[in-house]
């Protein structure tokens, strides 16, 4: 077995930049990486989706959403998907970081109030 991954690292290091991590799979087509994600865990679609810009965009577009749909079908225990939301939305809805909408959205509306009051402040004087 060790022998093997000698042999493994040996011709990674011959074949160059295009067989290190994550740029060897990121080569494929399309519609392999596909065949790929359906087979996953819509935690792991989601962690592969926080990787690289270039799997985000791959993972967001419309033509993943069959992945999606087969990935979470794979897995009974994962809530469904509601029909007015996308996939992966739903999935960093379910798996990622605990984040609040709504402060984010008062945090807003309370720096906009400041910069009003300060023009106003201005025009008044």
């Amino acid at each position: 077995m060790k022998h093997l991954r000698i042999e493994q690292k040996a011709f990674m290091r011959s074949m160059g930049h295009a067989f290190n991590g994550l740029s060897a799979f990121t080569t494929l087509p399309c519609d392999i990486m596909f065949e790929v994600f359906q087979y996953l865990h819509p935690i792991d679609l989601y962690h592969i989706l926080c990787t690289s810009k270039f799997l985000r965009g791959i993972l967001q577009q419309i033509e993943s959403r069959w992945a999606w749909r087969a990935s979470f079908s794979h897995y009974s225990e994962v809530p469904w998907c509601p029909p007015d939301a996308s996939y992966h939305e739903w999935a960093a809805l379910l798996f990622g970081p605990d984040i609040c909408d709504v402060r984010v959205l008062l945090i807003s509306v309370y720096l906009s109030d400041i910069t009003k009051n300060r023009y106003a402040a201005r025009s008044m004087q």
